[in-house]
C-alpha cells in the first residue's frame, strides 16, 4: 500500500502507462524467476521458506520503489501545472530517502543530528528533489564513483546535499559564467555543443527536470542551489521544516527545570553500556556531560561515592542516574 496515495485519489499520468506496466512486468518477472529457483532448487522445507521470504521482500520493496516514482512523476506535473498543495506530514527522512549510512559502498550517507529527528514535511516533494539530484549526480559525475547525501537539521531548517565528483565537464562548468544559475533555468540544460560558444559550450533548450526541482523546492518553502567546486559538485536543498513531535519520545523527554543536565550510568554488559550512550544521545545530553561505568571491577563497589561527589561538585545541576538493578558490587579483601 502507498502511503503517498491519498483515499479516494487516483492520479493519470497520460504517455507513462506503457512504460510503468513494462517495469511491473518486469518485476512480476522477477518474481517469478526467484521463487521458481527457490522451490525447485532442491533445498529442504526451512530453506526453501526462507528463500521464498527473500523473493518476496525483494519484491515488495521493488514494487514500493516503482509506486513511489510513479507518484513522484504524477506530483511533478501537478507542480508543473500550479495545482499540487504541499501535504506536510511526519517524514523520517533517513527512511524515506532510503539512506543506508556512511558505509553504503555507493551511495554514503550522513545525517545530523544523529538519530534524525522526524519532520513535519512533505515527503512526496522531498523524495522527487532528492532522486533527481542522485540521478543529475550518476549521470553528470565521476562514473562509478560514490554520491553522498548529507542532511542537515538545526534551527527549524533542513539542509539536504547531494555531492558527487566531477565528471568529464566539470572544468567547463567551472569557467562558464552564470553556470550555476543556468542549471535551474526552465527548458535550459548545459552541456558540451559542437561549437558556438568558447570551448565548444552551447546553452540549449533539452528539459526541464532541474527547473522541476526547483518548483519543488518552492512548494517546501525553500530553494536549490549548485555548485561546481573545484574537486565536487554540491547540489543543496534548503528549506523550513518543523520537528514532529513524537508522541514515544515525549515519555522520553527530561522534565524542564533549570540549570545544566548530568547523566550517569553503570552496566556491567558491554552491549547495555552501548545501549546507555544511545539513550543519553536521543535525550540530546552532551558528551561531555555523560559518565557510563561499568567496564571495570572498581566500578560497582565505588558507583555510589562517585554519584554523591558529581552531585556535591555540581549543586544547580540535574542528574539522570541509570543503574543495572542486577548489578553485583563484591567488596575486595
Amino acid at each position: 500500500e502507498g502511503a503517498w496515495l491519498p483515499p479516494g485519489r487516483r492520479f493519470a499520468s497520460p504517455g507513462g502507462a506503457s512504460a510503468r506496466s513494462s517495469r511491473a512486468d518486469s518485476v512480476s518477472s522477477s518474481f517469478a524467476l526467484g521463487a521458481a529457483r527457490a522451490v525447485g532448487s532442491g533445498f529442504g522445507p526451512g530453506a526453501r521458506a526462507s528463500a521464498l521470504l527473500a523473493v518476496a521482500l525483494e519484491l515488495e520493496q521493488s514494487l514500493q520503489q516503482t509506486l513511489n516514482m510513479v507518484l513522484s512523476e504524477a506530483m511533478a506535473r501537478e507542480v508543473v501545472h500550479g495545482t499540487y498543495e504541499p501535504r506536510p506530514e511526519r517524514t523520517a527522512l533517513p527512511e524515506q530517502l532510503q539512506l543506508k549510512g556512511p558505509d553504503d559502498p555507493r551511495l554514503p550517507s550522513t545525517v545530523s543530528p544523529d538519530p534524525f529527528p522526524s519532520l513535519m514535511v512533505d515527503p512526496r516533494l522531498l523524495f522527487h528533489i532528492h532522486r533527481n539530484a542522485v540521478s543529475n549526480a550518476r549521470k553528470y559525475g565521476q562514473r562509478g564513483a560514490p554520491i553522498r547525501t548529507e542532511a542537515e537539521h538545526a534551527g527549524g531548517e533542513l539542509r539536504l546535499r547531494v555531492i558527487n565528483l566531477p565528471g568529464p565537464d566539470h572544468a567547463r562548468l567551472r569557467a562558464l559564467d552564470g553556470a550555476e544559475a543556468a542549471v535551474f533555468a526552465k527548458g535550459r540544460r548545459l552541456h558540451a555543443g559542437d561549437g558556438g560558444g568558447a570551448g565548444g559550450a552551447a546553452l540549449v533548450s533539452a528539459g526541464d527536470g532541474a527547473w522541476i526541482m526547483a518548483q519543488c523546492a518552492r512548494c517546501l518553502g525553500g530553494e536549490v542551489s549548485i555548485a561546481f567546486e573545484a574537486y565536487r559538485t554540491v547540489f543543496e536543498l534548503c528549506c523550513p521544516a518543523a520537528v514532529a513531535e513524537d508522541p514515544a519520545m515525549r515519555a522520553l523527554s527530561l522534565p524542564v527545570g533549570e540549570g545544566e543536565v548530568h547523566a550517569v550510568g553503570i552496566d556491567d554488559s558491554k552491549l547495555q553500556r552501548s545501549l546507555l550512550a544511545r539513550l543519553f544521545k536521543t535525550l540530546r545530553i552532551p558528551p561531555d556531560s555523560q559518565l557510563i561505568l561499568g567496564g571495570g571491577p572498581e566500578d560497582a563497589p565505588t558507583f555510589a561515592a562517585r554519584v554523591a561527589a558529581l552531585v556535591r561538585a555540581k549543586p544547580g545541576a540535574r542528574f539522570l542516574v541509570v543503574a543495572d538493578e542486577h548489578l553485583e558490587a563484591v567488596a575486595e579483601e
